[in-house]
């Protein structure tokens, strides 16, 4: 055991390792969140400006085509253009919009996704620490079962019955020192 710590104030360190990790979890989450929304709306707005410069092109309204475009993010004016080229006025195969050409990329969806994965990473920790902080109290159990059994089987005036509580107690010391040497250390 790490620093002389017992199981029950490794399974402590582990459950404070574990709220972390919740909480780290929680955070990214709410990063994303905000990520996501924000991509809707940045997504939102390049088809109500896609919408305002098509609703000119089919009134045949240069001008106000012009002003669109000039509402444009750079972003979407990239897809925008590669889409003009696929000739979608004549041509039956092109995107049905700059959306969904693969020149229409959005840092705010990628960054919710990076988000959602580190949010994913962090409860997985906090699970596993969980289950940590679980074999570490249940080995502190089993401990204090030891003493028990060791401590009563001074009571008994049959010495039979003090050896089968001994040994029983030896059985479950051999067990609780196994589980420890093979349970996962706490993190540092």
């Amino acid at each position: 055991m790490p620093e002389g710590l017992s199981p029950s104030e490794v399974g402590k360190e582990i459950s404070e390792h574990q709220a972390r990790a919740k909480e780290e979890a929680e955070e990214n989450e709410k990063a994303r969140d905000a990520a996501g929304d924000q991509a809707a709306d940045l997504k939102n707005f390049d088809s109500l400006t896609f919408n305002a410069w098509f609703n000119a092109y089919v009134a045949g309204n240069k001008a106000a085509m012009r002003v669109a475009e000039g509402r444009f993010r750079p972003q979407f004016l990239v897809a925008f253009n590669a889409w003009l080229a696929t000739n979608p006025f004549t041509n039956a195969h092109a995107p049905p919009g700059p959306t969904y050409m693969p020149q229409y990329v959005q840092p705010e969806l990628i960054q919710a996704n990076a988000l959602d994965a580190r949010a994913d990473h962090y409860y997985s920790l906090g699970e596993t620490a969980g289950s940590n902080s679980d074999g570490y109290v249940r080995t502190t159990v089993y401990l204090a079962s030891v003493l028990f059994l060791v401590g009563i089987s001074g009571h008994f005036r049959v010495r039979s019955a003090r050896t089968v509580l001994v040994g029983m107690g030896g059985i479950i010391l051999v067990f609780s020192v196994i589980l420890l040497v093979a349970a996962l250390k706490p993190p540092v």
